[in-house]
């Protein structure tokens, strides 16, 4: 029946390409040049995704959720999609609660979508080099084997996950100037909390039909939804951490189908973007402003790439570019301790462009950006290529060890930060692989090694997912 079912979903997304290639030709009657070459980006990228979905289905003959490619592409996707859907269907008007930048500037819809051809080149790229070195032949349904789960290990999840809370409980008690390597210290520390927190909840997933594991991960999750709407903490943690969770219970418990994958998706982003609103203020102005265009994530995300291919190709104001920009990806793993030269954050370099360094205000310096700054289309083609396949190998890797337990969290962790290469730059990813998911990786193996050493025999627990 499963195989029937998918076949028509193969065929429901083989229809869907077909429609968005009829819409291509049917844009050549849009008498607006200009906005012709808008959508004929926009349906580009459409279709690039519906290819590659179309392809994933038909390989897992289901919804890919726990799939890294799908995630990274996924998110790319809709960072770059966003903002060109929400000037359309503001009729390709900037409105009063638009990104400075673009009230400023105020590109048409033709210089709009010469520009979003960065973006369609480096998605191109994404998925390219994905789908040429994934695995083609082994679906993840034939390699789900039971998880094996010492508890030993998930002690010292839960140890470090308590330290570092204490930890940062008793920081807030401390005031006055705090030394930079603290600093470095803190963020790294933050995220090797939230690795322990994926650990945790792929633990309660795999005792899933214990109701106290059950009622322990929806009390998280409610408590961490608590604290985003009190603003107590960042939106990110908590939509990191409901991803995490989506992927888990897709693999570990019910594949998620097609409906309700979808209806899933349109509530997560919907609350992603309504609370960006709500934290800067932006919901008083419903009803007043069109809230396509107001400011977010996504559009301010594209107006620093615009701003400065503005900056750099037409005005010729963008000024001398620092050479540690260009090597940034690299540049960002060496601690700035054992640089001898400055090592210069690119976000704080264009607020110095802009002349708004030390107001407060923050700039995202996205993956497009970068290929603004360097080589254009072709490095953000390359980019794409070179992440996509680097997340193709570490999918065939999970593919080979899906059974181990510190895999399967090494995977999912990367999987939900690697939205970050779109958003800060292609070298994030790595920092956090190196500086956060390696020393945790090597302080519970390492304890639990010396701990329990390997020549007693260890409780395993296993689970079977249920269909």
């Amino acid at each position: 029946m499963k195989t029937i079912k998918y076949k028509y979903l193969q065929e429901a997304a083989v229809l869907s390409l077909g429609c968005i290639l009829v819409a291509f030709f049917i844009l050549w009657g849009v008498p607006d040049t200009g906005q012709r070459l808008f959508l004929f980006v926009f349906l580009g990228m459409g279709s690039l995704f519906g290819f590659m979905l179309w392809g994933l289905i038909r390989l897992e003959q289901g919804v890919p959720l726990f799939d890294i490619g799908f995630v990274l592409i996924g998110i790319t996707f809709i960072y770059s999609v966003y903002p060109l859907l929400a000037f359309m269907l503001s009729g390709y008007e900037w409105g009063p609660l638009t990104d400075n930048r673009f009230r400023t500037i105020k590109p048409t819809p033709e210089v709009l979508g010469k520009f979003a051809l960065h973006n369609l080149v480096y998605l191109f790229g994404l998925i390219a080099g994905y789908l040429a070195l994934r695995f083609k032949k082994i679906p993840l349904r034939t390699v789900r084997l039971p998880i094996n789960i010492d508890k030993g290990t998930v002690y010292l999840f839960v140890i470090i996950y308590g330290l570092s809370t204490l930890y940062f409980k008793l920081l807030g008690y401390f005031s006055g100037e705090v030394p930079y390597l603290i600093l470095q210290i803190n963020h790294n520390l933050a995220s090797i909390k939230f690795v322990c927190s994926v650990a945790l909840i792929c633990y309660a997933f795999s005792r899933w039909n214990n109701l106290w594991y059950r009622g322990a991960f929806f009390l998280y999750l409610f408590y961490r939804a608590y604290l985003m709407v009190s603003l107590s903490s960042g939106r990110t943690w908590f939509f990191l951490t409901l991803l995490a969770s989506l992927m888990f219970y897709h693999r570990q418990v019910k594949e998620l189908t097609l409906g309700k994958a979808v209806a899933g998706f349109i509530v997560v982003a919907t609350s992603f973007i309504i609370m960006g609103f709500y934290k800067v203020g932006l919901l008083h102005y419903v009803g007043k402003y069109s809230m396509w265009t107001a400011s977010n994530e996504f559009t301010s995300l594209l107006g620093t790439a615009f701003d400065i291919y503005w900056r750099k190709e037409v005005l010729g104001s963008i000024g001398e570019i620092p050479f540690q920009l260009y090597f940034n990806d690299i540049i960002l793993l060496i601690p700035s301790q054992l640089l001898p030269f400055v090592k210069m954050d690119t976000s704080q370099w264009y607020l110095d462009v802009i002349g708004l360094r030390g107001t407060g205000v923050g700039m995202m310096f996205g993956v497009i950006s970068q290929g603004v700054i360097g080589g254009g289309m072709i490095e953000l083609l390359l980019r794409g290529i070179f992440l996509g396949g680097l997340a193709a190998l570490l999918h065939n890797w999970y593919l080979k060890n899906s059974q181990s337990f510190l895999a399967n969290v090494a995977y999912v962790f990367i999987a939900v930060r690697i939205y970050y290469t779109y958003r800060a730059g292609t070298g994030y990813i790595f920092y956090d692989i190196l500086y956060q998911l390696l020393p945790t990786y090597l302080l519970v193996t390492l304890v639990r090694d010396f701990l329990w050493p390997k020549k007693k025999q260890r409780r395993m627990i296993g689970y079977s997912a249920s269909y």
